[in-house]
């Protein structure tokens, strides 16, 4: 799936990425396990930046999924993902994960801040009503993140998120458009 424009926030401008976003510093997220220990990615992690291209393209042909960039406004260096997979527009709902790639951005409040302004936009432009996203217990960047961006602990069970194979390590939230 792609979107036309631009999401923007004070610091941060999110955009649908394409196959040109596919570098070798993306690369090095997906090969770094610092990154990737949280990340389901971390299982079959693209291996080349043709493979990385690949899952850009795999994505953006979806109807049912959007990856988005997140660029620093001042310099337009990327420094992270959001993706949302499934959007079931049916259930008006979508899963989000994010990931801030470059480790030396990590706690300065940018994926608050592109979690906070993905989701609005998926509320008021996208029509969906809620956003669902998970993290591991011991994850707390994406915890605080989640927490700050309006997003509650949610014991709900969802059929299309299987639990179990994460050995009750993994919690759930979710924001329920208001």
């Amino acid at each position: 799936m792609l979107i036309d424009n631009s999401i923007t926030s004070n610091r941060l401008i999110m955009h649908t990425l394409d196959e040109s976003h596919a570098t070798a510093r993306y690369l090095s997220w997906m090969n770094n396990l610092n990154i990737l220990r949280y990340l389901e990615i971390k299982n079959n992690p693209p291996e080349s930046i043709e493979s990385l291209s690949d899952y850009i393209s795999k994505i953006n042909d979806s109807n049912n999924a959007l990856l988005l960039g997140i660029f620093l406004k001042r310099n337009m260096m990327h420094v992270g993902n959001i993706k949302l997979d499934p959007i079931d527009v049916d259930r008006s709902t979508a899963d989000i994960g994010f990931l801030i790639g470059e480790e030396k951005y990590w706690g300065c409040g940018y994926a608050t801040e592109a979690i906070s302004k993905v989701t609005d936009y998926m509320f008021n432009t996208m029509r969906l009503k809620k956003i669902i996203a998970g993290c591991y217990k011991d994850n707390t960047g994406s915890k605080k993140s989640l927490l700050k961006s309006g997003f509650l602990p949610d014991k709900s069970n969802y059929p299309h998120i299987d639990l179990t194979k994460r050995g009750g390590k993994f919690i759930l939230f979710s924001k329920v458009k208001e």
